[in-house]
C-alpha cells in the first residue's frame, strides 16, 4: 500500500475496484453528509475533520484529530487520538490514547456521533 492521501470512491463495483487495486482496508459512513462514499485505507491513516487528515470526516462530532487506523504486525490497529468526542467498536468505548488491536470485516467503529462500517479483503 502507498502513504497517498486516501480518495472516495462511489458507484458500482466499488468492492472489486479496491480489491483489484490492492487495498486492502476501507471505511464506510452509515449517516451523514458522507453515507456510503469508500475511503480506501493506507497502512497508516489518521481519521478526522482536519483537511490534514488521510480519511477526512466532516462531521462536528468528529475530532479534527480523532484517531488513526494501521496496518501492524498482520492485524488492523485502531488508536484514539485523545479525541474530544469519544472513539468506540462494537459499542464499547475507547479511552483516550487507548488501542484496539484487530478490526475484523464489518466491525462498526464509532468516531463521536458518526458511526462507520469498517471493511477489509
Amino acid at each position: 500500500m502507498t502513504s497517498r492521501r486516501t480518495r472516495v470512491l462511489e458507484g458500482e463495483r466499488k468492492t472489486q475496484i479496491l480489491r483489484l487495486e490492492g487495498v486492502a482496508g476501507w471505511l464506510v459512513p452509515r449517516s451523514g453528509k458522507q453515507a456510503g462514499q469508500i475511503f480506501p485505507l493506507n497502512d497508516v491513516n489518521v481519521i478526522g475533520r482536519s483537511n490534514a487528515c488521510h480519511v477526512f470526516l466532516d462531521e462536528d462530532q468528529v475530532s479534527p484529530k480523532h484517531a488513526e487506523i494501521a496496518w501492524r504486525d498482520d492485524k488492523w490497529v485502531l488508536t484514539d487520538l485523545s479525541s474530544t468526542s469519544a472513539t468506540a467498536v462494537g459499542g464499547s468505548p475507547l479511552s483516550p490514547g487507548e488501542r484496539y488491536v484487530g478490526l475484523a470485516d464489518n466491525d462498526v467503529v464509532r468516531f463521536g456521533k458518526l458511526e462507520v462500517t469498517f471493511k477489509c479483503a
